[in-house]
């Protein structure tokens, strides 16, 4: 497997403005495919110093790939340092340029000057389409090294890396004859249970285990190099479905709410949502999913007591004796929204996310979700640990999760 390096550019991300998410990104698109990363760095937006990043780093390694930097400002300095690293000038690229204009042109509005800059690259080099930004990015080769660079906006990094970067990889280098890693998403257990019953049980010889969080879930990474890979993972694959049946949310690629998306439109069911604490969160978790619109028919933010009350139906008197953060205010709202939304299944969630409110009967962490649908109403109540981010997302994904059972057995 080639020698791969990756160097993330930006000021931002040395000055702790921006954290260099990109890096890991990468990693993980290509690692589907048997590619590891050898070496990361993260440099100034100084020429000579990207240029003496590159230098160093093309002559250590097969693959060198850059993020940032491509952009229209002055700031932007990538094309020109990599040109200086290679020993040749940049200038204006007319597969860039049209790359550009054709971009401009989908979004009905005219070209900058200053995105001039966006197509000139190191001479020799080849434009790598950006179909979700402005800037292209570019392949060249310099002495032994294949080099990328990419934009720095992540989507735009991450599109690329699919569409040009990890198919460039495979033609150059092949890709592995096996499956090289499994990765299977639980939810609900934490990972040092996860290891100690898995090591207990035994996986085959020749697996490597690993862990990824993904908070608040675990992500349980199984990889092997062996030439019976396949059987071996199958093996061992099928022992976490055992141990952990009730667990798994989602395989490979999916994340918990694409898979419990697959699921809804699989099963031809359509949702509603009335969320409190988590203020849209479940909501924005499905939207960011494409085909969102075959399922997801209205989400409703309900903060406060009168909003409860006006859209969902919730009675006052509910609110009054149980408060506001009860299984009965909770049940009321998933029957509500479901009721006016005419859809299959009403999911609502109701808490405390702190820093304030809690009390002594109901401390900061308190959460109550519901999901009801035409038979029955399922609720269920939890006590979250962590700041007001994580029981926000500890209950989006406890919620998610509730519906993703539901589905499976009905």
């Amino acid at each position: 497997m080639p020698k791969i390096a990756i160097l993330a550019i930006g000021d931002e991300l040395l000055n702790g403005s921006l954290s260099d998410t990109n890096s890991a990104t990468i990693a993980n698109l290509i690692a589907r495919d048997g590619f590891t990363i050898r070496q990361i760095r993260l440099v100034r937006d100084v020429i000579e110093e990207i240029a003496d990043a590159v230098r160093q780093l093309s002559r250590e390694h097969d693959v060198l790939i850059t993020t940032g930097g491509l952009g229209p400002t002055d700031d932007d300095m990538t094309a020109v340092a990599v040109a200086t690293a290679c020993d040749t000038e940049t200038e204006l690229n007319q597969d860039a340029l049209q790359m550009v204009d054709d971009f401009f042109e989908r979004l009905g509005r005219p070209k900058h000057q200053r995105n001039l800059k966006s197509a000139t690259l190191p001479k020799g080099a080849t434009p790598l389409e950006n179909r979700c930004g402005t800037a292209p990015g570019f392949y060249l080769q310099h002495q032994n090294c294949h080099l990328f660079s990419m934009p720095g906006v992540p989507d735009e990094m991450r599109e690329m890396t699919r569409s040009a970067v990890l198919p460039k990889l495979v033609s150059l280098f092949g890709r592995p004859l096996h499956q090289p890693e499994r990765i299977l998403t639980l939810a609900g257990i934490p990972e040092p249970m996860v290891e100690e019953q898995l090591l207990a049980a035994g996986l085959p010889e020749g697996i490597d285990l690993g862990f990824g969080i993904e908070f608040p879930l675990v992500l349980v990474k199984l990889r092997c190099d062996r030439p019976d890979a396949a059987e071996l993972l199958d093996r061992a694959e099928a022992m976490i479905e055992t141990l952990f049946a009730e667990s798994i949310v989602a395989r490979g690629d999916e994340t918990l709410a694409s898979a419990t998306a697959a699921l809804l439109i699989d099963k031809q069911k359509t949702l509603s949502l009335a969320e409190s604490c988590t203020g849209g969160l479940i909501g924005k978790m499905l939207t960011d999913i494409a085909g969102a619109s075959s399922f997801l028919d209205r989400g409703a933010i309900t903060y406060s007591n009168r909003s409860k009350s006006d859209w969902l139906g919730v009675p006052e008197t509910i609110l009054e004796t149980a408060g506001a953060v009860s299984a009965a205010t909770a049940e009321a709202m998933a029957k509500g929204i479901r009721s006016a939304a005419g859809t299959d299944f009403g999911l609502s969630v109701t808490g405390i996310a702190g820093p304030d409110g809690g009390t002594d009967d109901k401390p900061v962490g308190t959460v109550f979700i519901a999901l009801s649908d035409k038979d029955d109403t399922i609720v269920e109540h939890h006590i979250f640990a962590g700041n007001r981010e994580r029981v926000r997302m500890r209950t989006a994904c406890t919620a998610l999760t509730l519906l993703q059972k539901r589905l499976c057995d009905g």
